[in-house]
């Protein structure tokens, strides 16, 4: 599909220029084996993780997940995605549980971008919607929109990732900074006969100061980032 395609070019880019370690899967290769099993992977060496937690400027480092593609949430059940052979894997304890269950780098912050739809309702103009330590703790989830809801993308053209990543590469905030004015951004952006969106975040992070993506573009970091 061009949108999640168009989404992974961006944010490779973005990470890219951030200089983080990318491990991307994209399209045929995003299958359920090989999204658990890089996971797998990325949890067995985050559990033996002996290297420094913060930069040399005492910012700290960042693990990061990012995904564009089809999903689904409902009441009974947490965020689903869809791999590209039709099979779901559960956010929280599927995806989220292997970056953030372990001591080792419990001081780390997690962030996660979810550019999927978590439902099938769509937002209309006139609506206005209301809405262990380790493992519960220090991380930051944002979604491209509230739960049970569609996200924004046609067949050629994703809204909310694209302005993402060009937001995180061009201005100089925090993350919580940069996720609230992509919405305000998304919203300026989506025309009267497009669905609208609600970009949605959940953030457990336990930071001195808020939290950036990089600190210094010049120089070469020890990120991770799993695509």
């Amino acid at each position: 599909m061009n949108a999640t395609n168009q989404d992974a070019n961006k944010m490779k880019q973005t990470f890219e220029q951030f200089q983080y370690d990318i491990h991307q899967l994209q399209n045929g290769e995003a299958t359920e084996l090989k999204i658990t099993t890089l996971l797998k992977q990325a949890s067995r060496y985050l559990s033996q993780y002996t290297g420094n937690k913060k930069n040399s400027d005492g910012s700290p480092k960042v693990i990061a997940f990012a995904f564009s593609g089809h999903g689904t949430s409902c009441g009974y059940c947490d965020d689903e995605i869809t791999t590209y052979d039709g099979k779901n894997l559960d956010l929280r304890e599927q995806i989220r549980l292997p970056l953030v269950r372990h001591d080792a780098v419990a001081e780390i912050p997690k962030v996660f971008f979810m550019d999927a739809c978590r439902g099938g309702s769509e937002l209309r103009q006139k609506i206005v919607e209301k809405g262990n330590v380790v493992v519960e703790s220090n991380y930051r989830i944002d979604y491209a929109t509230i739960p049970q809801h569609v996200a924004g993308a046609g067949a050629y053209e994703s809204i909310w990732m694209p302005v993402l990543a060009e937001f995180l590469q061009t201005v100089d905030k925090s993350l919580a900074d940069v996720v609230s004015m992509v919405a305000g951004e998304v919203c300026k952006r989506t025309g009267k006969k497009e669905k609208k969106q609600q970009p949605h975040s959940e953030s457990r992070l336990s930071l001195e100061k808020p939290l950036k993506l990089y600190y210094n573009r010049k120089c070469k970091n020890e990120y991770t980032c799993v695509m």
